[in-house]
């Protein structure tokens, strides 16, 4: 299952592209009150992700033509991205072993 943040008659929404990638389903029409995709993301459940999956694959919603409708940035407004290397020292120093260097003091962070 795909799925797009668009624009359709100046409203944004969120929506799941057919399985013919002709079509796309509004994430409303499949019975889901999201307003973005970041609301999605931070509230749709597995079992929720399944029922949407039937839903389109049995066709029973409206489906908005592809070529009508304009695609955005699925994430709009990013949220920070943290990255902590907690074995970072370990992966240097086996590389540092791999390459048959010696371990410096000197350039460690420590």
């Amino acid at each position: 299952m795909k799925l797009l943040s668009y624009k359709y008659n100046d409203i944004e929404q969120v929506g799941v592209i057919s399985s013919d990638e002709n079509y796309v389903y509004p994430i409303k029409s499949l019975g889901y009150d999201f307003n973005s995709m970041q609301e999605l993301i931070d509230n749709i459940s597995h079992n929720d992700l399944m029922k949407m999956t039937n839903q389109v694959k049995r066709g029973i919603n409206k489906a908005l033509p592809f070529d009508k409708i304009e695609i955005l940035s699925p994430l709009p407004i990013a949220r920070d991205i943290i990255c902590i290397g907690f074995n970072f020292e370990n992966h240097a120093e086996a590389v540092t072993r791999l390459r048959g260097e010696e371990i410096s003091k000197e350039s460690s962070p420590n």
